[in-house]
């Protein structure tokens, strides 16, 4: 491990040779400044060496072609009036004839060179705008019309004998009046009963079924009003004029103990052994028909309800259901308390027993 005080060399080594550097690049971009500065005062002087007015100019100093003008030039003694003196030279003898003047000729003033301009450089010439194309017509040539022989034609004698049209399209395939079940021939779709006319009915608005109005009570109390076809609650009153359809006729499907958790809130059918009866001890005259050996909650089961007991054939009825083989109609539901059951209200919806 490095000491400290070769850390502290090393540090000044590189500060000096970082000084040295900058030291070095700003005395390069001084040099740089002071050659531009000097280029361009040495071009100024230049131009400022050359006298605006070429007639200051000494004789010797003056360019050649210069015009020559016819100027005066007076005696030392008469050049200047304000020197002149009024003494007269002894020197100069006096004599009553004048001098004559020189005649010299001054060249003439040139203009300064002018700037020299660098020589334009070439460009292309501007092409010519483009030019819309002329649309050229086509020229029709009519071929000569062929003449044909004339014909005589038959005249037309109109036929008894009507033509068929025929069509692409078909049209699609409607239901007759006389294919519609009539409202006599249906049953309830809650209890399969058949529908008597003298009673009261109520329809579904949604899948045309017919319930009695008693079964459309119990409706309201196991099913929350739900049509058991189609699930709809628009149920309304019907009457002997009331419309029907190909779906007022109501099969229920048929389930097994594998698939019966699937229909709840339906009305099915199920054929299975009774294996067990059990009547409940907390309410009297409710009873499960047992399809499973298991608990009254666990089994699946036909429940009854003790206001529907009369209706199934009372207890006695009820209790020779045992160890038999049982097919029956009815609404499953699936209760908070008691699990998945079969509802049913009426004799009608035993349908065997063997």
């Amino acid at each position: 491990m490095e000491s400290p005080e070769s850390f502290c060399c090393l540090s000044i080594i590189i500060l000096a040779v970082l000084i040295y550097l900058i030291q070095r690049i700003s005395d390069a971009e001084e040099k740089k400044k002071k050659d531009s500065t000097t280029s361009r005062s040495a071009g100024t002087n230049r131009d400022q060496s050359y006298p605006l007015n070429p007639y200051s100019m000494q004789s010797s100093q003056r360019p050649g072609g210069h015009l020559e003008t016819s100027t005066i030039q007076p005696s030392p003694r008469t050049a200047h009036p304000a020197l002149r003196s009024t003494q007269p030279d002894p020197h100069t003898p006096q004599t009553s004839q004048q001098a004559q003047p020189t005649i010299q000729r001054l060249p003439t003033a040139t203009p300064p060179p002018s700037a020299v301009y660098p020589a334009p450089i070439w460009s292309p010439p501007d092409p010519d705008p483009a030019q819309t194309p002329q649309r050229v017509q086509p020229t029709t040539q009519r071929l000569p019309t062929p003449t044909t022989p004339a014909v005589d034609m038959p005249a037309y004698t109109p036929t008894t004998i009507s033509r068929q049209t025929t069509s692409i399209f078909k049209a699609s395939p409607t239901l007759s009046l006389s294919s519609l079940p009539n409202i006599k021939d249906l049953h309830d779709a809650l209890t399969g009963e058949a529908l008597d006319l003298s009673r009261n009915l109520f329809q579904c608005n949604k899948c045309k079924v017919f319930y009695f109005a008693e079964n459309y009570e119990i409706l309201k109390e196991i099913n929350r009003s739900k049509c058991v076809a189609c699930g709809s609650t628009n149920i309304q009153s019907a009457s002997e004029t009331s419309k029907t359809s190909s779906t007022s006729v109501f099969n229920p499907s048929a389930v097994t103990l594998e698939n019966y958790k699937q229909y709840a809130g339906k009305v099915v059918t199920f054929v299975g052994r009774v294996v067990l009866i059990r009547e409940s001890q907390k309410w009297p005259g409710n009873f499960s028909v047992m399809f499973e050996n298991e608990s009254w909650v666990n089994g699946f089961k036909i429940f009854i309800n003790s206001k529907y007991l009369d209706r199934l054939g009372g207890k006695d009825f009820i209790n020779s259901l045992a160890n038999k083989i049982v097919t029956v109609r009815g609404l499953i539901v699936k209760d908070a308390t008691f699990g998945y059951q079969i509802v049913v209200t009426d004799k009608h919806m035993i349908l065997a027993v063997e």
